[in-house]
């Protein structure tokens, strides 16, 4: 599922906005918090490769969210794109200025 998330190639909208929004789960924290690390990893690639639409739903619905250790902040508060990946798309752009992904 983590593969076709991220994969370089768009998925249709409505299969891409239903494996991001059915990835986290309240109860399953545990099970997902490997994949905190895989998102920021994964973030500039996926940012880039894809369509306006399907990087924003990644950007805020992957984002993790439920995630709340130490090592998810930290992440986050470095976890700042890199040169040249910023585009604006209908008002949202992964913000240099503070690391955020946001809008």
């Amino acid at each position: 599922m983590w593969a076709e998330l991220t994969a370089s190639q768009n998925p249709a909208n409505w299969r891409n906005r239903a494996l991001v929004m059915g990835f986290q789960h309240p109860v399953q924290v545990e099970l997902t918090r490997p994949y905190t690390a895989k998102f920021f990893a994964d973030a500039d690639a996926v940012w880039a490769a894809r369509d306006s639409e399907p990087a924003q739903e990644f950007m805020v619905l992957g984002y993790p969210v439920m995630d709340v250790s130490p090592e998810a902040l930290r992440r986050t508060r470095s976890g700042r794109p890199k040169r040249g990946t910023q585009r604006r798309c209908g008002g949202w752009w992964p913000r240099e200025t503070t690391g955020f992904y946001g809008r």
